[in-house]
């Protein structure tokens, strides 16, 4: 067999079962089923219109379909028409959509309209049979209204015939197959779903001769398909933790129909089958009219999304094949652990840290969910393991962590034994990187005590001395020493005990303190306490517990009578303060405060300046009585500034024992000391002071030592200098006092003398005085004036020196002479420098001949002084003749006034070759100005000038035009 041929037969056989199971899953519900096996009139609910009307004529046969079980004959050959009912059928519980309704039957028909050697031939005409839907409520003849469901009146559809040819027919129709057809009609779909019933007509056709016709085996069938349901179509788990099963979530399948329907397999498809699992029970069917479930859990295995599809084979109709997708999200939580502290680290906790046994330590490390979905932390993580894990316990679980949320891990150490402990924490979770491990590592510590010496045992002392000795409190332990208390219990009071202050009482770990216990006997013979110490050290943690932190320290000691020595100052240990090199003494005790005689053996002083201390009034050996004292002295002689310390040391026996007071002894020597200020540079050094004035300067003493002292001032020229005051009041160590030195020159130069300061105890102290007098020395000169004839000009200049030290200022230089013929010609300097000169020029302008004219230069308001008198003196005769006056000069010019003489009113004009500064004057004879005209800054040119002279005597005056230099005049004549 070639492989065509077996493929062939596969696929044949695979549709054969496809057919099957799909025929199968169809539910046939037989509504009416009638094959007229007995009874002449209609039976059950169906009707006829022959029986209801009595029109038509229908009846029973004995003969039906291939058989003799009867059939239903319509007898309509002689023009007659008939049809019959079968009952009305309750449809509504039909689908239109998915549900139909069949109506099957047998029919006999003797010839019908398409007979045609019957119809065209014989004229005999034929049969009508049609089959109508009916909803019941029509009534008669109402069917006609309706659709056919088949109408075999003009159709060629009836292919048989009764071919007998035999009127015994139209009685009893023929039983031979051949002579019967099979219909299967569907009831139309408007009729499902409400009220139906099935019409059958005949009649006869053409010359009423049709034959009869005959139904039988009436079925009628509603057919369902086995259709089900099932929601929801796609399950969404949503995000669920990888390794946690999610909550099952079921899709419901309905049969809403009256058979049940198989399951034959349920099963996982799709991607990610391995991520989602069938729970619960597995159903095989579906029962007629009701559901059942199918549940799934999402276990993701994976990070992200996951799919998968539930495939429910089974044998509806519509679905056979259910598919439902799946989805779902894997979270995968991230643990990131966070140190919390300087020390911890993600691995470690507790590292470097200490606590006391039976004390408790809590750290913390953070536990972030870095991942996705919630992070849970196992109650396994409780579970501490190594080597010592019952040093530890967890103190608080993370509750469940979302996703970039952070909680806290805590752990406690309590420490039950001394020393490093170490464990491991291992952090279970369902967090995708496993589980964290952190390495436990702290250190147990406890504080110890240790009391040296113990018992504490004071020799023999003297009853009402004390003698001192110390406990030493030390801490071999490895945590801090706390002495929280200490009790003493003492019967007599004879010891007494330092207390550590709070600091001192904390002792870290290898450290001491020491408690001072003192002596002192009151009476003779033994002497006994005891001291308690109380500590933070735990109880042991055996199974009874012993307090191990109280410590007892035994004291002990015995009183003896002895001499007890002692050396009183009176005055205190400090003598009083002396000056360098001078002795200073007090009056001292050395005192025996005990019970029995003593003898004393030295007296002694020692340190760096014992040689500046003595004692006087006792020798040695001295006995001193019990309960008595020896008066003595005690002085000091300083050899220099300052504190002096030394010692006084006794020593005494008393009962063969050697004992010995010391006290310490201190003198301050005082330095006398002053100081000038200024010093080195002379008083007045280069500072000028004019003559007959005067200038003060002062000079500050300084007490620079210990002692208030009293300054006295001398100067040893007192001609030109004085000083105030003589003496100064009592000047304290570090404070100030002044002298001021009065300068007061007569004569001009240097003028020297000497300051001396004297205080007891002190060196003089001395400072020059050099201060220089001031005055300018004016030397009048010899003055040589040019021979000019009246009505001439003439300049000459007058030199005038100072031989001073001191600028003389000119002030105001006035020509006093009889005959105005001098003028000061400017400009005319401020002052002379010393040793310095200045030049005046003088204008010269005699008027008369033959005339001597003599002049007399002084200097109103000069100075400020001047050693000789600065006038100067001088006179000229002019000659026998006159020359005109000059009235041009350099581009100048001076016109003659008009009117000349004149009464009153009165003008004339000048020419300038250039702009310039010019001054116009109008001026006695004798040269005296009596009136300004012009001054100021003229253009150049021709410029007029008219002015009133009634204001003035008759007589004759010059007028006069000066600038740069130049200087030109001209006689004006008033006559009035």
């Amino acid at each position: 067999m070639n492989s065509r041929v077996i493929l062939f037969c596969a696929l044949f056989v695979s549709l054969l079962f496809l057919f099957a199971s799909q025929a199968s899953a169809t539910i046939n519900t037989t509504l009416v089923s009638e094959d007229f096996s007995e009874g002449y009139i209609p039976p059950g609910d169906w009707s006829s219109y022959s029986v209801n009307n009595g029109y038509g004529y229908s009846y029973w046969s004995g003969n039906g379909a291939g058989g003799y079980n009867g059939s239903w004959v319509f007898d309509i050959w002689n023009c007659n028409y008939d049809y019959i009912y079968s009952p009305t059928l309750d449809l509504t519980a039909y689908n239109a959509n998915t549900d139909k309704v069949t109506v099957e039957f047998d029919v006999y028909m003797e010839y019908n309209g398409n007979d045609l050697s019957n119809v065209s031939w014989n004229g005999e005409g034929g049969a009508q049979f049609q089959v109508y839907p009916d909803d019941g409520n029509s009534g008669d003849f109402g069917f006609f209204n309706n659709p056919t469901m088949l109408d075999l009146s003009y159709t060629s559809d009836y292919f048989t015939f009764d071919n007998t040819g035999s009127y015994e027919q139209l009685y009893d129709p023929d039983v031979s197959a051949s002579s019967w057809r099979h219909y299967k009609l569907n009831v139309p779909s408007s009729y499902i779903g409400s009220t139906f019933r099935a019409v059958f007509f005949a009649q006869a056709y053409w010359n009423c001769s049709g034959g009869n016709v005959a139904i039988d085996n009436v079925v009628i069938t509603a057919v369902q398909p086995q259709n089900i349901a099932y929601a929801p179509g796609n399950i969404d788990f949503g995000s669920v933790i990888i390794g946690q099963q999610s909550s099952q979530q079921c899709i419901t399948i309905t049969n809403p129909t009256i058979a049940p329907v198989p399951i034959s397999s349920l099963s996982i498809g799709g991607l990610n089958p391995s991520d989602f699992v069938i729970v619960g029970e597995t159903p095989t069917s579906i029962e007629p009219e009701s559901s059942v479930n199918v549940c799934v859990e999402f276990v993701p295995t994976i990070n992200g999304p996951r799919s998968a599809k539930l495939i429910v084979n089974n044998g509806s109709d519509n679905y056979p094949n259910i598919s439902v997708n799946l989805t779902g999200i894997g979270l995968a939580p991230l643990i990131t652990l966070i140190p919390v502290g300087p020390h911890n680290t993600t691995t470690k906790m507790f590292f470097q840290t200490r606590t006391t046994l039976g004390d408790t330590l809590e750290q913390s490390v953070l536990v972030e969910n870095t991942g996705a979905g919630s992070l849970v932390v196992s109650p396994a993580t409780q579970n501490i393991v190594g080597n010592n894990p019952g040093e530890y316990r967890v103190s608080h679980l993370p509750q469940p962590i979302p996703a970039g949320m952070i909680d806290t891990l805590r752990v406690q150490y309590i420490p039950t034994m001394e020393g490093f402990h170490d464990a491991t924490l291992n952090i279970v979770s369902n967090a995708i990187n496993g589980t964290q491990t952190l390495t436990l590592g702290a250190v147990g510590v406890i504080p110890k005590i240790t009391v040296s010496p113990n018992p504490l045992r004071f020799d023999s002392t003297a009853v009402g001395d004390s003698v001192c000795a110390q406990l030493t409190i030390t801490n071999p332990g490895s945590d801090t020493l706390i002495i929280k208390n200490q009790v003493i219990t003492s019967t007599e009071g004879d010891f007494i005990f330092g207390l550590l202050t709070p600091e001192l009482a904390i002792i870290p770990p290898d450290k001491t303190r020491i408690i001072t216990v003192c002596f002192k006997p009151k009476q003779a013979g033994s002497r006994e306490a005891d001291l308690e110490l109380i500590t933070n050290i735990p109880k042991t943690f055996e199974n009874v517990r012993r307090d191990t932190g109280r410590v007892s320290v035994t004291i002990t000691g015995t009183g003896v009578p002895y001499g007890k020595l002692a050396i009183s100052a009176s005055g205190g240990s400090l003598l009083d303060s002396t000056i360098i090199g001078t002795q200073i003494c007090q009056n001292d005790t050395i005192w025996n405060t005990g019970s029995a005689d003593l003898t004393v053996k030295s007296l002694v002083f020692s340190g760096a300046q014992a040689t500046e201390f003595a004692i006087s009034g006792v020798t040695t050996p001295l006995i001193v009585k019990a309960k008595s004292y020896v008066a003595f002295k005690l002085c000091a002689t300083p050899s220099a500034r300052g504190l002096r310390l030394g010692t006084l040391t006794a020593t005494a026996v008393t009962n063969e024992k050697i004992i010995s007071a010391a006290i310490p002894v201190q003198v301050f020597g005082e330095l006398v000391c002053a100081s000038l200020s200024p010093n080195g540079t002379p008083l007045f050094d280069s500072v000028k002071v004019l003559k007959s004035t005067d200038s003060t300067l002062c000079v500050t003493v300084t007490n620079c030592g210990d002692v208030p002292a009293i300054y006295s001032a001398h100067i040893s020229d007192v001609t030109y200098y004085s000083v105030t005051p003589a003496s100064s009041p009592t000047v304290a160590p570090g404070q100030t006092t002044m002298f001021c030195i009065r300068f007061s020159p007569t004569a001009s130069g240097e003028l020297d003398s000497k300051l001396t300061v004297s205080s007891p105890n002190v060196s003089d102290m001395s400072l020059n005085l050099q201060g220089i007098g001031a005055c300018a020395n004016i030397q009048a000169p010899s003055v040589t004036v040019p021979t000019v004839n009246a009505g001439g000009h003439a300049r000459f200049t007058v030199t005038i020196n100072n031989t001073g030290n001191y600028t003389w200022n000119l002030g105001n230089p006035i020509i006093a002479q009889p005959d105005s013929a001098y003028w000061i010609v400017p400009p005319v300097a401020a002052s002379i420098p010393p040793n310095g000169n200045i030049q005046l020029t003088i204008g010269y302008d005699p008027t008369k001949t033959s005339h001597t004219y003599s002049a007399n230069l002084s200097f109103q308001g000069s100075g400020p002084c001047s050693e000789t008198n600065p006038e100067i003196t001088w006179t000229q005769t002019t000659g026998t003749q006159g020359v005109p006056m000059q009235t041009t000069e350099s581009g100048f010019s001076l016109e003659q006034n008009y009117p000349n003489p004149t009464s009153g009113l009165t003008n004339f004009s000048f020419t300038m070759p250039k702009e310039a500064e010019v001054k116009v004057t109008l001026n006695s004879i004798s040269g005296a100005m009596l009136k300004t005209l012009i001054e100021g800054r003229l253009s150049e040119g021709s410029h007029l000038v008219s002015f009133d002279a009634s204001e003035f005597a008759s007589g004759t005056y010059l007028y006069v035009l000066e600038s740069e230099g130049v200087r030109l005049s001209r006689i004006l004549v008033l006559s009035r």
